[in-house]
């Protein structure tokens, strides 16, 4: 249980290695002159991952209420 925790710990710091690169890409293909398309683009892409977002939290809060008390406390 311990390594899988730690595992997706590490996907916490993707993130931050992709956030940049991403918004590097954003203002090469659209140019540093179009900040709102590039800001509509984000916000979209913002807007993709709230759906992912709140089915992953509904994934872990019936995970939590499916488990055992004795396997809660490892």
């Amino acid at each position: 249980m311990k390594g899988t925790y730690f595992g997706a710990m590490g996907f916490s710091q993707l993130g931050s290695v992709i956030g940049p690169w991403a918004g590097g890409v954003c203002i090469d293909l659209l140019g540093p002159n179009r900040p709102s398309l590039i800001f509509s683009v984000l916000a979209g892409m913002t807007l993709l991952g709230m759906p992912l977002s709140a089915y992953a939290y509904r994934q872990v809060r019936t995970a939590a209420h499916s488990t055992p008390e004795m396997e809660k406390t490892l």
